[in-house]
């Protein structure tokens, strides 16, 4: 079987590459027969993933029309040699093959400009286009920084993932206000401490000195996701956080965390932390991440955070969601691989949209049944051996009231018996419910399927 899955795999790679030039061909003839010559103003040009080689074929289409905005992301272009596009103002070529950026010097008006995930391109043209405000270089293979030290006007830069041995230059992009130096190896970053930041991302620099964080007390936004970090001192100066990102640092110190009362969004999953009794002043709050945190025992400290719109608690070994009952505001709950039996409280969380318990203990999901404005229901795999001799009725009776915005549900791998019955039952109560009816017909045939085998 693995051979055959091998195979098919290889022959569809093939396929792909047999018909790209096919393809390509075809597409620049139709665009080339275009009668557009009496059009002078096109605003948005985007060819994305056209498998366009170059733009040499295009360039009597293109040229000299009005166009401020140029798309050609995941096109496998080489080359962008023969446009002249005086009036371009934004131009994304972002996932292609780009080496020489020369033609772009010539884009007088551009002000943003996408390179990332060209991974041989060469940025040292880019000095003379000091008229840029944003400029993304993630995955360009960039060593230093010194090619962007003339970019005065630069107010957001993307160099995520590149192996940067220089950011020295950086402290002259005074407008900066939106950097992301995330996985570059750095393990400092003293040389921005005169910046004016409102967004930083170090993410995956592991072990980065955080002592340059002090300086920035205007950041609104700061992510230090798997940096390897237990202490963070300096993040209690940050009264100006609206959000935080600290994911998958283990036995990390959230105590500075706590005056951080503007906090709007916080992502502490995969830290080991033990409690969140440092939360309950974050009253601001409304998104919260609290996945794979084991430890935790005093979940009942979450009542406090009344704004909370988004909430995830998977894989905690949560037992009860009692402590729920007064968040309200709720619309977004994920419990999923957890140890939760019952789900009453969530009745009164009239706000609820997206619901994920799959991989639970959970036999009865009538307490929902008032909840007619699901957009997503995920119920799967649930774990209790028992469910088996629940009501069919009863285990399902959350969905037969008419929930007309319910477009994703899954009922796969339960004890349900007569499993083609309750779909059928479904079909017939959602029948004006186009999308979630069709997901029931694939699931009927699943079902028919597995019971033929």
């Amino acid at each position: 079987m693995q051979q055959l899955d091998k195979l098919g795999v290889e022959s569809q790679l093939l396929m792909k590459e047999r018909y790209k030039n096919e393809i390509q061909n075809k597409m620049l003839k139709i665009i080339r027969n275009q009668d557009v010559r009496s059009i002078e103003f096109v605003e948005d040009f985007d060819i994305s993933q056209l498998f366009i080689y170059d733009c040499k074929n295009m360039v009597p289409t293109l040229n000299n029309k009005q166009i401020s905005y140029f798309h050609a992301q995941d096109c496998d272009m080489k080359s962008i040699e023969g446009l002249k596009l005086e009036n371009l103002q934004v131009l994304c070529l972002f996932d292609n093959k780009i080496v020489q950026t020369n033609t772009i010097r010539s884009f007088s008006q551009l002000r943003e400009l996408n390179l990332g995930y060209n991974k041989n391109v060469d940025i040292s043209p880019l000095q003379y286009m000091t008229g840029l405000t944003k400029l993304n270089l993630a995955a360009c293979n960039v060593n230093s920084a010194a090619p962007l030290k003339s970019l005065t006007n630069l107010e957001e830069l993307e160099l995520f993932i590149n192996p940067l041995k220089d950011i020295a230059p950086l402290v002259y992009l005074r407008k900066l206000s939106k950097l992301n130096i995330g996985q570059c190896g750095l393990r400092k970053a003293k040389e921005l401490k005169d910046l004016n930041l409102s967004e930083l991302h170090l993410t995956a620099n592991k072990g980065v000195d955080t002592a340059v964080l002090k300086n920035f007390k205007n950041l609104r936004i700061l992510h230090l996701n798997y940096c390897g970090l237990q202490k963070i001192p300096e993040v209690s100066s940050l009264v100006n956080l609206q959000e935080l990102v600290l994911s998958s640092n283990e036995k990390l110190n959230l105590e500075p965390v706590k005056n951080l009362t503007l906090l709007a969004k916080l992502k502490i999953d995969f830290c080991k932390i033990k409690s969140i009794a440092v939360l309950q002043k974050l009253t601001r709050l409304e998104e919260l991440d609290l996945s794979n945190n084991k430890e935790i025992r005093d979940f009942v400290l979450l009542q406090h955070l009344v704004r909370l719109k988004m909430l995830r608690i998977e894989q905690c070994d949560l037992r009860s969601v009692a402590m729920l009952l007064p968040l309200v505001n709720l619309q977004e709950l994920s419990l999923g691989k957890n140890n939760i039996v019952r789900v009453n409280s969530l009745e009164r969380l009239a706000s609820l949209r997206h619901l994920n318990v799959e991989n639970n203990l959970i036999v009865d999901f009538s307490a929902l049944k008032k909840h007619q404005n699901f957009g997503s229901f995920k119920i799967q795999n649930q774990r209790q051996p028992s469910i088996a001799q629940v009501k069919q009725a009863n285990a399902v009776s959350c969905i037969d009231a008419p929930v007309t915005l319910l477009r994703n549900m899954n009922l796969m791998k339960n004890k349900l018996k007569a499993r083609k019955i309750i779909i059928l039952n479904l079909l017939n109560k959602q029948r004006n419910n186009a999308a979630l009816a069709m997901q029931l017909v694939v699931a009927f045939i699943q079902q028919s399927n597995q019971a033929s085998q």
